[in-house]
């Protein structure tokens, strides 16, 4: 009986040992794929550009790091723990925003990494950002896109930088008349008063800084803006169409209002179509394009059309 008690001493403590052991292995495994991620860690600035003219996108500034996260086997049973990236992406452009990332992998024999950020819109739609390059010496070159809208995407070479190297900026800012603060681009129709009564002067207004970060971000990159849009009927009456879809493809722009009353449920759309002004040729200038809009309100089954100009070319 001592014998028997004995035996399963022993293997009860090899089974300890070997949970042991296989702990350390896994250790060291992850700890020896994180020595070969070692290169790529530290902080690179740089200059982004639009593939489409090369023109500049602003500045951008990875922060690397390694991690290790538990992945599973295939049976769920297995859990081991794999070296990958981390950090943060920054862009400074008209303002600074930061992005965080994880799971990057890098590659310490070619030089490539490669980063797929996720990231959930103001609309609840899913985008993915994805990161491609190479570890060039101290550089990190190679593009970035919006994988839905790679007519958008940009490229970059990032030299490798010091922390101390970062210097604060100060980013002015208007926030000045919109419904959540900053300054809106703003198109006008002018109707001519009848029998002596005032013009009727209509507003419309896009807020192109949605005060969401991941929007500004994306705005770079994406085709389709989320944008708020507002009609001003100066009368005191404004309808502010929150959150509106602008394609730069088509240049169309639609939003949408609904609300409840006591007395009714209030739907009103608002479809506009965007026009080049033909003394200019940049459609993507504010100042240069025209607005061609239908406001559908539903509940009274009316239907108004504008032809909108830029504020101050409204009388010419």
């Amino acid at each position: 009986m001592k014998k028997y008690f004995y035996i399963l001493g022993v293997c009860a403590l090899s089974a300890g040992c070997g949970d042991r052991n296989l702990q350390d292995y896994q250790k060291q495994k992850v700890a020896e794929e994180i020595s070969k991620i070692q290169p790529i860690i530290g902080i690179y600035s740089g200059e982004i550009l639009s593939k489409s003219d090369q023109s500049s996108v602003g500045k951008l500034t990875f922060q690397i790091d390694a991690d290790s996260r538990i992945n599973l086997s295939t049976d769920q049973s297995t859990p081991t723990r794999q070296a990958v990236l981390k950090g943060t992406l920054q862009l400074e452009s008209n303002k600074k925003i930061t992005i965080p990332f994880s799971d990057g992998y890098f590659d310490s024999v070619t030089g490539e990494f490669q980063l797929n950020i996720f990231i959930r819109r103001k609309t609840t739609d899913e985008v993915t950002m994805q990161i491609k390059g190479f570890l060039v010496g101290d550089s990190l070159n190679g593009n970035l896109q919006v994988r839905e809208y790679p007519e958008r995407g940009a490229v970059f070479k990032l030299k490798k930088i010091n922390a101390d190297q970062i210097k604060p900026s100060v980013i002015s800012k208007d926030s000045s008349i919109s419904p959540e603060g900053g300054k809106p681009d703003t198109w006008i129709f002018r109707e001519p008063g009848q029998n002596g009564k005032a013009d009727r002067m209509i507003k419309f207004f896009i807020f192109q800084d949605t005060h969401s970060d991941i929007e500004d971000f994306l705005s770079n990159f994406v085709s389709v803006k989320i944008v708020d849009a507002a009609v001003d009927f100066n009368s005191g009456v404004q309808v502010i169409f929150s959150p509106s879809k602008w394609d730069l493809r088509t240049g169309t722009l639609k939003g949408g209002y609904k609300a409840e009353t006591s007395s009714q449920s209030i739907d009103i759309r608002l479809d506009c179509i965007s026009y080049l002004l033909s003394e200019y040729s940049n459609p993507n200038q504010m100042n240069q394009i025209g607005w061609n809009c239908r406001y559908i309100n539903s509940t009274r089954g009316s239907v108004m059309e504008w032809k909108l100009l830029p504020e101050g070319a409204e009388g010419k």
